[in-house]
């Protein structure tokens, strides 16, 4: 039996129905803006060549600049990448439907689709860096927010064509990229373009409690504290490794001056061995 009782537990918590919310809004253009721009085009232009080289060049920003801003936002967060995507983004496709209403050249309205699609808002990135920072520590209410974020980018897919067919038929197919453009924007103020914030010990050893662990730290502590326990042996018993030789039983128990020496100090060599994996372990 289909139980939603996780995905209820998931959206009892304000800052996740808000987000998801937000990212229903931001990331309707996902599903809407190259069909509206092709339909655009080609009511613009009379021709489905001029459409495709549109819709074409739209897809090509889209899929060049994606690794480059994925990367600025693992290393600076998404705060700034959202904001200027959600600025860019709608300029770029209000300058692209002025392009196609005065008749600018061909080349320039692809120039400017290309530039509209790299600045696309990378909001399914930030989406997912934010459900892992809010529900890392609990498996299976993460398992059930990612279900329903794969979910919810099937359904912009669905809806996305659906509010670009309502455009055109009560509209027209401009209206409906400035629609996607509005979208983009209001989509900014998302409780997931927020800095994240460092994890501290406790949410990090949830994160982790379930991750193997591989032994190799134990060993090396292991290693240390043979090589630790071979050298006190040594120095308590210099005579067997050849310092000095054995007392006799029965001797005086006053040692002399060399075989105070050797108790006192370790081989060298020993010294090394317990600095070396010392090391390691710190590593």
């Amino acid at each position: 039996m289909l139980s939603f009782s996780r995905y209820r537990a998931v959206l009892r918590r304000p800052e996740i129905r808000g987000a998801i919310a937000f990212s229903i809004l931001g990331r309707l253009p996902i599903g809407m803006a190259g069909l509206a721009l092709m339909l655009a085009a080609q009511a613009s232009a009379g021709s489905f060549a001029s459409a495709g080289l549109f819709t074409g060049a739209y897809v090509a920003g889209l899929a060049i600049l994606a690794p480059w801003i994925g990367r600025y936002i693992d290393r600076h967060g998404p705060r700034g990448v959202l904001f200027g995507c959600a600025l860019a983004y709608p300029a770029m496709l209000v300058a692209l439907v002025a392009s196609m209403r005065f008749g600018i050249p061909a080349s320039a309205s692809a120039l400017i689709a290309l530039f509209a699609g790299a600045a696309f808002p990378p909001i399914t990135v930030c989406m997912r860096a934010f459900l892992k920072q809010r529900l890392g520590a609990n498996d299976a209410d993460l398992s059930a927010a990612y279900s329903l974020e794969s979910l919810l980018i099937e359904s912009m897919f669905i809806i996305g064509p659906a509010a670009v067919a309502l455009f055109v038929a009560f509209a027209s197919p401009e209206a409906a990229v400035l629609f996607a453009a509005a979208c983009a924007f209001a989509g900014r103020r998302h409780p997931y373009a927020q800095p994240l914030h460092r994890l501290d010990e406790g949410e990090r050893g949830a994160l982790h409690q379930d991750e193997p662990d591989d032994g190799e730290p134990d060993q090396a502590r292991d290693e240390v504290e043979a090589a630790r326990v071979a050298t006190a042996h040594a120095v308590r018993d210099p005579g067997e490794r050849g310092h000095g030789a054995p007392r006799p039983h029965g001797a005086l128990d006053e040692p002399d001056d060399d075989e105070h020496d050797q108790r006192q100090r370790p081989d060298q060599r020993e010294v090394q061995v317990v600095e070396g994996l010392a090391e390691q372990v710190r590593d």
